[in-house]
């Protein structure tokens, strides 16, 4: 069974997208945490997730830093990381996803919750 993490520090995106994988892959194991900070590695370790999805909006930096010490962590480092940008969140590098090899999935304000983006999300790995 395919296991997805969400990591977004918006509750109302994180239950979105809750709802969402219930109802358009409900044999998916579907995570949420509104914890954007290397304090949830700990948890990232035990879910052992194939794929996680980090909100880029306008705390960049918990991200950025989430998604770098992930890519140091022996356990972990190869999941795949994928995140949804907020265009108000320009101070993001597209350079610096392409180092840490993050699939961009969209601007988060365009990716309603649907079964669209439930696919795209689990045909990343």
């Amino acid at each position: 069974m395919k296991k997805i993490l969400l990591i977004d520090n918006d509750k109302f995106y994180s239950d979105l997208y809750q709802r969402a994988f219930k109802v358009h892959s409900p044999q998916v194991e579907f995570y949420a945490s509104i914890d954007i900070s290397t304090d949830l590695l700990p948890e990232i370790k035990k879910i052992k997730p194939d794929v996680i999805v980090v909100s880029l909006d306008m705390q960049v930096d918990p991200g950025m830093e989430i998604m770098k010490t992930i890519r140091q962590t022996e356990e972990i480092k190869n999941t795949t990381i994928a995140v949804f940008v907020n265009t108000l969140a320009n101070d993001y590098s597209r350079e610096a996803l392409k180092d840490l090899d993050v699939a961009i999935l969209g601007d988060k304000i365009d990716l309603i919750p649907s079964h669209v983006v439930v696919e795209k999300i689990l045909a990343l790995k």
